[in-house]
């Protein structure tokens, strides 16, 4: 299902240049853009999981990212980080049609963005042994216990934070399951990029643990270059939020029961009742009747609206502001 503000940027920029699993991006008209290359991103009410794009919405959670990835942007300049955001809230006007101005509901889920020339691959930092890490390490056939090229000390449990956070690599990959890059590698290719991320992270964190009342036990970040400066790293796309990160409530990692499982205030309840409920993990994205299959699927109420409450929570335990609150303070509502 679309939503209907999508169908109405469809008819005005004559479709998107690029899809997502629940962003719309769009060329700006380039009267607009003084020289540059912008696109006009859309969040919508989408919600994804295992590579799978869900039928119903989960209504809300598009201006929910939106504000919390915009907010995040907008709070890691006074770090030093450039990111690729060029207009939020009202002033996107300055860079639209004339029939999509003054539309409260694009000042809340749309942003113009740089055009960027995007390294290939997804940066993943993590803090606790969590995933695809708690994965590695446990597994019998890894007894020294290395995770994504590191060594690790024995005796570490499901949750645990580790000694110093790792710095993983992805592939993004545009159908099917993303699979991990080699680090050095890709190093080699973009040297910095490591120091890059690193500091991206231990920024967020910092946000989250003194405005909010949370902190990410890991995240995914996209990064871009300018072609005639390849070496100054730029934060593009999505940044922590619920979809690209795992947001831990420091009570609740407080209070948790060691080695037990660890379920952060993001898309991780999803994820884990959608394999519950109908083995979407062990569906392939690639094979057409698996995404018609799961693309059928109608979900419960109650799933539905857990899964929104979770995101709700966000913008409180990242940056202790209410939705509107921090919607407001970004010029995205009266």
């Amino acid at each position: 299902m679309t939503d209907l503000t999508v169908k109405l940027l469809n008819s005005v920029f004559g479709g998107p240049i690029h899809e997502g699993k629940v962003r719309y991006s769009y060329l700006v008209n380039p009267v607009y853009c003084n020289g540059r290359r912008l696109r006009a991103v859309y969040v919508s009410d989408q919600i994804s999981s295992d590579d799978f794009v869900w039928s119903d919405l989960i209504l809300g959670k598009g201006e929910i990212l939106n504000a919390m990835s915009t907010g995040m942007k907008v709070r890691l300049r006074r770090f030093g980080i450039k990111t690729d955001l060029v207009a939020w809230g009202k002033d996107i006007d300055r860079y639209l049609d004339p029939g999509l101005r003054g539309n409260p509901e694009l000042y809340k889920r749309l942003v113009i963005v740089e055009e960027l020339e995007m390294l290939k691959g997804e940066l993943l930092p993590r803090a606790l042994l969590l995933g695809t890490a708690a994965a590695q390490y446990a597994d019998p056939n890894n007894p020294d216990h290395i995770v994504y090229g590191v060594k690790l000390a024995a005796g570490l449990q499901q949750g645990d934070r580790l000694p110093e956070p790792l710095f993983t690599v992805s592939t993004k990959a545009a159908i099917g399951h993303d699979v991990p890059q080699d680090s050095v590698e890709f190093l080699e290719r973009y040297p910095g990029s490591d120091r890059f991320t690193m500091d991206v992270f231990t920024y967020i964190n910092e946000v989250s643990e003194t405005e909010g009342r949370s902190f990410f036990g890991d995240s995914k970040f996209e990064v871009g270059v300018r072609p005639e400066k390849p070496a100054e790293y730029i934060l593009a796309d999505e940044v922590a939020t619920g979809d690209s990160s795992r947001i831990i409530p420091i009570g609740r990692y407080r209070d948790r029961l060691r080695g037990k499982p660890l379920i952060g205030d993001d898309k991780e309840y999803f994820r884990i009742e959608t394999r519950k409920l109908y083995g979407v993990n062990k569906l392939d994205p690639k094979i057409p009747e698996h995404v018609a299959q799961v693309g059928a699927i109608k979900l419960p109420q109650d799933l539905i609206g857990k899964t929104r409450e979770i995101y709700s929570r966000g913008p409180k335990l990242v940056f202790g502001l209410s939705l509107e609150q921090l919607q407001w303070q970004l010029g995205m509502v009266a």
